[in-house]
């Protein structure tokens, strides 16, 4: 019993991390394209940003290995950030801040 309480607290966690995750390389991956899409941004800076949340997310990936996380863990955390991904978009979508149409 007490092996399954942990590894639903472990997967329950990783779904949590992996939506918050999820929202932080969503967010900059918003910023960045909107600045690109105002003519704010060069695309040096895009590259930049896009070194910067792939390192983001190989450091999410590396430490979850060195925790010791397993491919359940992993599954969990993907499903969170896919989650927190499908939520932005019906956000943005609701907002009609599609194609360059912000209100």
């Amino acid at each position: 019993m007490t092996d399954n309480l942990t590894l639903f607290a472990g997967l329950a966690l990783a779904l949590i991390a992996g939506a918050a995750f999820g929202a932080l390389y969503l967010r900059m991956l918003w910023r960045g394209t909107r600045r690109l899409a105002a003519g704010e941004a060069s695309p040096a800076k895009l590259a930049l940003s896009f070194a910067l949340r792939m390192g983001l997310a190989l450091a999410a990936l590396a430490l979850a290995l060195m925790a010791g996380a397993g491919a359940g863990h992993l599954l969990a955390a993907a499903l969170g950030f896919t989650l927190m991904r499908h939520v932005l978009v019906r956000r943005v979508k609701r907002r009609g801040e599609v194609h360059g149409h912000q209100p």
